[in-house]
């Protein structure tokens, strides 16, 4: 078939394939080039979210590490600090649910109903372990390690 066409015609349909074929390649890279865009806005909303989990459990860890201090009788540590460690973790998940800034740092409210879920059920848990840590240190004799009291705190931990 190609034997019977002139240089002319072959040399159209060498350069139609090249086109085609760039044309291909060049939809292509844009395609991957918008989905990098996609992922990298994405990334930069994500990130400073991952941040403020990371917080709550830092936070969170911190004050339970220091609570139990106080309860084992350790005079240096405050109370007041405790609380206000654990209240840090609450206002990490007001953050991160309604959106808003905190420690120089911009946080976009989540919109996933199920991390939604997840961070309003730790946010109640946060809540229930201050109430069971208030509990707990009021009455020192009953709060005192693998006691009733002591295990309602650890499960809301």
């Amino acid at each position: 078939m190609l034997n019977n066409m002139s240089i002319l015609s072959k040399s159209v349909i060498g350069f139609a394939i090249l086109i085609v074929l760039v044309a291909s390649l060049t939809v292509f890279s844009i395609s991957q080039f918008n989905y990098l865009l996609e992922s990298s806005e994405k990334a930069l909303h994500d990130i400073p979210i991952h941040n403020a989990i990371l917080e709550v459990q830092y936070v969170a860890t911190k004050g339970h590490l220091y609570f139990e201090e106080i309860i084992a009788g350790d005079k240096n540590e405050s109370s007041d600090k405790v609380y206000q460690l654990w209240n840090d973790a609450i206002s990490y998940c007001d953050i991160i649910l309604n959106g808003g800034q905190k420690n120089n740092g911009t946080y976009v409210a989540i919109r996933n109903k199920k991390e939604i879920e997840i961070i309003s059920n730790l946010r109640m848990a946060l809540e229930e372990m201050i109430s069971y840590g208030k509990q707990r240190q009021q009455n020192l004799k009953t709060g005192q390690a693998g006691s009733e009291a002591d295990q309602q705190f650890d499960a809301a931990y």
